[in-house]
């Protein structure tokens, strides 16, 4: 979902249909990039601690989503902006390039 920082759930799951399990977290990514994953499914990859996943709930349960925060997509980016350092540009405190 783009702008909000965490994908959800099903994007996540979407993105790593074509996973062999176990899989490393690198495979993951290398899976999700391929498939033309968005940005925030890469980006919850990436944070993912290195080790060898079972299956796709795995993952997903080790994942920061949109469903796993309880917030919905504009009250998590609405809390990124307040959140972000004063001075920065609007662009620079959602991640979006001008």
């Amino acid at each position: 979902m783009p702008g909000t920082g965490l994908p959800a759930a099903a994007a996540v799951h979407s993105a790593l249909d074509a996973a062999d399990f176990p899989a490393t977290k690198d495979d993951l990514i290398n899976v999700a990039s391929a498939a033309g994953a968005d940005e925030a499914v890469l980006a919850a990859l990436r944070s993912l601690p290195l080790a060898d996943y079972s299956n796709r709930d795995e993952v997903i349960r080790s994942v920061d989503t949109v469903e796993a925060t309880g917030t919905s997509p504009s009250q998590h980016a609405r809390q990124a902006r307040e959140k972000a350092p004063s001075g920065l540009a609007q662009s620079q405190r959602t991640g979006r390039g001008g």
